[in-house]
């Protein structure tokens, strides 16, 4: 709603005050938000509202007319018709870099400023302080960010926001633990590789003890040839190829984007089974080799050559699965009202995945269904 918000204020700047005005929406959205919301927006003193000084300029504009003034939603087929006019002059301003500047500020009796006392909580202040503060420099989240849009712009030609990437950080499918997991790593906030490299006399921990290379975030989630790494990703493929989808190793750039990731069927509908079961099983796998990696460097620092047995790697990969597949199966319960996660999103996300399909469709799936792993050489019954 920008772009209308943006041409409702170049037309209130643009016409006298004592002049008529209607401004034509594409909806009813712009109409319901100054009735309804700027009331509030004002209250909160503008804390956390997109484009929040445009809506100012827009309102204090708007409160200066002495005229009549309507905005309306396009309804008749020549106000669509105007509207497609003004985007399509609106993207050749665009191309011609022939963009007008609104520098008008708001003020004046009719500008309301600060937070109403009665709307402000503790929240609402932490917020506004917040925004008064310069965000700091993080040369590396910002350096992971462009990564991500650059690796979903050339794999899926898609176009990601910042906005988009920690919104999917944030996913509901993600358990909380692994959101805080994935956003220390787009914060490079974990304690390897060169974090090391600036304390005095810790400088060899930024190596690898196993292979000799730089630790980084990218060098343990995909590239260490320790025990644990490639075990956990080829069991996580034999599960993802179950659902006979094609398989395509992660990189950290997939990983960390993992919640903006969507699957199609012949790239055309949504696949949403698989969109949901992608974002469990990477985000699970990548936080257990995480785990895994810390369990031997730290666990075991003083034993030289330390690593995990390939039976340990593969029940610890199986345990995790099977304990977020009950997960699923227990928030599918009624008790959680309009909370619990529906029976055929979760029967869409485990078919295929699991030993025993019909038990996703009835009351078994909460008493214990288990992932079936055919890499293992082996079957787990069900229940």
């Amino acid at each position: 709603m920008s772009g209308e918000l943006a041409a409702a204020l170049y037309a209130a700047t643009q016409t006298p005050l004592d002049a008529p005005l209607q401004i034509i929406a594409a909806d009813a959205r712009l109409r319901d938000a100054l009735i309804t919301k700027v009331p509030l927006w004002e209250d909160r003193g503008w804390i956390g509202i997109a484009n929040a000084p445009l809506w100012q300029q827009l309102v204090n504009r708007l409160r200066q007319r002495i005229a009549v003034t309507t905005i309306k939603p396009a309804h008749e087929e020549h106000e669509k018709a105007l509207i497609k006019k003004a985007k399509e002059r609106a993207q050749q301003a665009l191309l011609l870099n022939n963009v007008t500047t609104l520098a008008e500020q708001p003020s004046g009796p009719f500008t309301v400023s600060g937070v109403k006392l009665a709307a402000l909580t503790q929240s609402l202040a932490y917020k506004g302080i917040r925004a008064k503060k310069d965000a700091p420099i993080r040369r590396g989240r910002d350096r992971n960010l462009r990564d991500i849009q650059e690796h979903f712009k050339t794999t899926y030609n898609t176009r990601l926001s910042e906005q988009d990437i920690w919104k999917g950080v944030r996913h509901v499918d993600i358990r909380n633990q692994i959101k805080d997991f994935l956003w220390k790593t787009l914060h490079n906030a974990h304690r390897c590789g060169s974090f090391w490299l600036n304390i005095p006399g810790y400088e060899e921990r930024a190596r690898c003890s196993w292979c000799g290379q730089t630790e980084s975030i990218e060098h343990i989630l995909t590239e260490c040839t320790a025990p644990g790494q490639m075990t956990i990703w080829n069991m996580t493929r034999s599960l993802w190829e179950n659902k006979g989808l094609r398989w395509q190793s992660p990189s950290t750039s997939e990983i960390l984007g993992l919640g903006c990731r969507k699957w199609s069927y012949n790239d055309k509908k949504q696949n949403h089974g698989a969109t949901r079961l992608w974002r469990i099983l990477i985000s699970e796998s990548a936080f257990l080799i995480w785990k895994l990696r810390c369990e031997r460097v730290i666990g075991h620092e003083e034993e030289e050559r330390w690593a995990h047995s390939s039976n340990e790697l593969r029940s610890r990969w199986a345990s995790t699965m099977n304990q977020r597949l009950h997960l699923d199966a227990a928030t599918t319960h009624p008790r959680f009202g309009r909370k619990a996660l529906r029976r055929d999103i979760y029967a869409d996300t485990w078919h295929d995945a699991v030993v025993d399909n019909r038990a996703l469709y009835t009351h078994r799936s909460r008493e214990g269904v288990l992932v079936g792993i055919p890499s293992a050489g082996y079957e787990l019954d069900p229940g």
